[in-house]
């Protein structure tokens, strides 16, 4: 006999059982020391005397761009995007996500389609919702736009294409597992909130609101009383988000790049994140050298649509 203690309840078990001259296995969730429920969602009693052996199901591990659908592993970053980089205001339409914060950033003045493919599932039907994104920006003098993550709405690109919408920006969205053996950097110095010098590093006084609107580390490096590099990271589950990672043009080439991302990565573990992304101008190459050169890799790509 083999008893389950109480301490496994609401785990995924296996059970093998004696039956007759045999044995029979059960699996499902644990409900109490003699039942489980299986994946039908029956419920299995069984009493101890018949348990010969038993262990808990280990699950997966959780590896950046492994498990779930593609489709569902590019919804997961786009709202992890969304949510560290929060829009003044929001307003859900169907599968649509309209976005809009004065003009400030594409990410926080976009359209994010996040229902089912090929279109996103917008309220209405397709002509008339497009129709009615435009109203909606143009009534506040805001651009037109939608994020279009790629492959899951690449019908939806054409269509916009097909009627007028510029591709403003390509981008890459690219992961990795962070290292249990990340130590940020003694170079590096982390707030919780932007400095008046790290927003003027490369002007980012306009979207201070923004970036205040989620909890963030603020890194810096400092070249005397001089902030010449600077980097955000937000955690959201076991995700962390990269962003303003910045290095001004005459200390370009010292390491500094490196610096911040590997003090990222560290501080994203220490808050509890296992995985790390990042997005990308598709056309830089020399970011997606270094980045590489850190263990990223492509997980999707994403489009930026306008209608001037």
């Amino acid at each position: 006999m083999s008893a389950i203690p109480a301490s496994s309840i609401g785990k995924r078990v296996t059970v093998r059982l004696r039956d007759g001259d045999g044995f029979r296995d059960i699996v499902g969730v644990l409900q109490s020391p003699s039942s489980l429920t299986n994946r039908q969602n029956e419920l299995i009693d069984f009493s101890d005397e018949v348990v010969a052996i038993w262990r808990e199901i280990q699950p997966p591990a959780d590896r950046a761009g492994k498990g779930a659908p593609l489709s569902l592993r590019i919804l997961e970053l786009e709202e992890l995007s969304n949510t560290t980089w929060p829009a003044h205001v929001e307003e859900q339409h169907g599968g649509w996500l309209y976005r809009k914060s004065n003009g400030i950033t594409w990410r926080a003045n976009s359209v994010l389609p996040r229902g089912k493919a090929p279109f996103g599932e917008p309220e209405t039907s397709l002509e008339v919702e497009v129709t009615k994104v435009v109203e909606y920006y143009r009534s506040t003098q805001n651009v037109p736009a939608f994020v279009i993550p790629l492959p899951t709405y690449a019908e939806l690109d054409v269509f916009l294409e097909r009627n007028g919408w510029i591709a403003n920006l390509k981008g890459q969205f690219l992961i990795k597992d962070i290292s249990e053996k990340e130590i940020a950097n003694t170079d590096v110095q982390i707030n919780d909130a932007p400095s008046t010098r790290w927003l003027a590093c490369q002007s980012d006084e306009k979207i201070k609101e923004i970036m205040q609107s989620y909890p963030a580390k603020y890194l810096e490096i400092r070249q005397g009383d001089e902030v010449v590099a600077t980097a955000r990271v937000a955690t959201h589950g076991s995700w962390a988000l990269l962003t303003r990672l910045f290095v001004k043009d005459k200390y370009r080439a010292r390491g500094f790049a490196r610096k911040l991302m590997m003090s990222a990565e560290a501080i994203a573990k220490d808050c509890g994140a296992t995985k790390i992304s990042l997005q990308v101008d598709a056309a830089n190459q020399a970011a997606l050298a270094l980045y590489a050169s850190l263990g990223y890799a492509v997980h999707h790509e994403y489009l930026y649509r306008i209608l001037p």
